[in-house]
């Protein structure tokens, strides 16, 4: 599921979770037995009638009973087995949610922690749907069998066109060094590259700004710096090592993303910044205070234990984008992508996200930052400037940045001046 949402972000892909409820319906339950029994009850009657006339009366009469409690059964059963469906619902929601944000799962690898919490919800509707199952399976066994043979078949095509991904020998924890080699990246379903040819190398701790038009292949050079979206040609390495080579559940720990379209998941504000780790309280308020989001989450009803409910949908843009950010560099990450992280920043909040910058560069994390605001711009070492897909510029900021504001020297003078004036004292 989480595969085709790469491939296909705009498309609903929980309906396999309801293809394979179906399928275990049918396989575990009672139906399967009562589809070979069937053919004989005619038999059977015909039989009894042949002892004697009264034996073949009592047993129609019994079928009719036992047709007539079926029925009963439905009835009295219709309330805890729609509770049984809602429960069904909120973990397909759930489920959806976690789906529509495939990029921050594969990116940051968290699929195995937002998969256990979804089997949490599940697993109470599996129970009290299994309790009230047998009697409503004979009814329906047919239904079933027609349903179950058009999921296995639905399923099988899934897993054919995404196979498992055998897991990757472990390589040692980062250091941060980010190289591209010819990179060139199809979006998925498309045969028209929208980065093509790009090639160059960053050392940990250096940061990266790229700029360039809407349309100019940014934030598909940020999905393919993590690898999630696959190069069609070309290389992205981290620390040397093809980045499709790591393991993805460990190399999440040390890579952050912010992507320019934010969703959180439902739970609290720790549980979104930790990124749904087993957490210590020191670690998810150290990363909001290098955000500058720990006295917002404090003014919050139960502060970092605020349930933020589906998307984030409790809070503003603006907190959304701090809290992701604070998610984004929670763990001392080694590499960061951020996508606009300044876009829905006021003034106080774009200032507090300089500091950070400089705080990760500091810890020798290597950076790569989509923006058009000039004053973060200063604070990169390295500028891409891209077009088309392709890089129109790339090099030392010192030596691009007159290029964009087409006034050599004053131009730097103002932007400096600009990023000073934004830092205020929040940043010295």
């Amino acid at each position: 599921m989480f595969k085709a949402s790469l491939v296909n972000p705009s498309q609903t892909h929980g309906q396999p979770l309801e293809d394979l409820k179906q399928i275990r319906g049918f396989v575990g339950g009672r139906s399967l037995i009562a589809f070979i029994d069937l053919p004989w009850v005619p038999i059977y009657i015909a039989v009894l009638f042949l002892f004697h006339v009264w034996y073949g009366v009592f047993g129609v009469i019994a079928v009719v009973i036992l047709a007539a409690l079926a029925v009963a059964n439905e009835a009295s059963t219709q309330v805890p087995l729609a509770r049984s469906h809602n429960d069904s619902v909120a973990a397909r929601n759930l489920a959806a949610s976690q789906t529509r944000n495939a990029e921050v799962v594969e990116a940051m690898g968290m699929m195995q922690r937002l998969r256990g919490r979804w089997r949490q919800v599940y697993d109470g509707s599996i129970i009290l749907g299994r309790a009230l199952a047998p009697i409503d399976q004979l009814i329906s066994g047919w239904k079933q069998f027609a349903s179950a043979r058009t999921a296995y078949t639905r399923l099988d095509e899934l897993l054919a066109d995404f196979p498992a991904r055998g897991d990757p020998m472990s390589l040692p924890a980062p250091e941060g060094r980010l190289g591209v080699e010819g990179l060139v990246v199809l979006p998925p379903g498309s045969n028209k590259p929208v980065v093509r040819g790009l090639s160059f190398e960053l050392d940990p701790g250096e940061a990266l700004g790229v700029v360039g038009p809407s349309g100019a292949g940014k934030s598909s050079l940020a999905r393919a710096l993590l690898g999630v979206w696959p190069a069609a040609s070309g290389k992205v390495r981290l620390d040397g090592a093809d980045l499709s080579r790591w393991n993805r559940e460990e190399l999440g720990a040390h890579v952050g993303y912010l992507p320019q379209d934010i969703e959180l998941f439902a739970g609290s504000v720790a549980e979104n910044i930790a990124r749904f780790h087993d957490y210590n309280p020191e670690d998810y308020v150290d990363a909001a205070q290098r955000v500058g989001v720990h006295h917002l989450i404090l003014g919050l009803p139960d502060h970092y234990d605020t349930q933020i409910g589906p998307g984030g949908s409790a809070l503003s843009g603006g907190q959304r984008q701090r809290i992701a950010l604070a998610r984004a560099i929670y763990g001392s990450p080694k590499l960061v992508v951020l996508d606009e992280p300044n876009a829905s920043l006021d003034e106080q909040g774009e200032a507090d996200l300089l500091t950070s910058l400089d705080r990760l560069k500091q810890a020798d994390c290597t950076v790569v930052l989509i923006s058009h605001r000039p004053g973060i711009l200063m604070r990169m070492d390295k500028l891409l400037v891209m077009k088309d897909g392709a890089a129109a510029a790339f090099g030392a900021r010192d030596e691009i940045l007159p290029r964009l504001t087409g006034k050599p020297q004053q131009g730097v003078s103002q932007l400096k001046a600009q990023g000073s004036a934004k830092r205020g004292p929040a940043a010295s």
